[in-house]
């Protein structure tokens, strides 16, 4: 039987923020394609920009990721597709927009 792609996962959500990074946490898509989910990718783009770039390199076979090199002080959203062996999935829809800053005392 053929796979078909993953499903769309559900927003991920922000855990925390530094001035370059921000930490990422999301639910896999209820439905996996009928093949194991080996890999997301994680996209972002600063508030109003079009294009999405693409976060990660290597393979990301969890369900929570940090995604670095960001710019301080800049308003990101963020975005994350379950891939297996059929291929990429639908992306999830973005984040709220967060600013990326040093957290501020608790």
């Amino acid at each position: 039987m053929l796979s078909d792609k993953p499903g769309k996962p559900d927003a991920p959500e922000i855990i925390s923020t530094t001035n370059t990074t921000a930490t990422l946490k999301w639910q896999p898509p209820k439905e996996d394609g009928g093949a194991e989910i080996f890999n997301y990718i994680i996209e972002y783009r600063a508030e109003g920009a079009f294009k999405w770039l693409r976060a990660t390199q290597e393979k990301v076979p969890k369900t929570s990721y940090q995604v670095k090199g960001l710019d301080k002080g800049v308003v990101y959203e963020f975005r994350v597709a379950a891939e297996n062996k059929a291929g990429v999935g639908p992306a999830s829809d973005p984040t709220k927009p967060v600013e990326v800053k040093e957290p501020v005392g608790e």
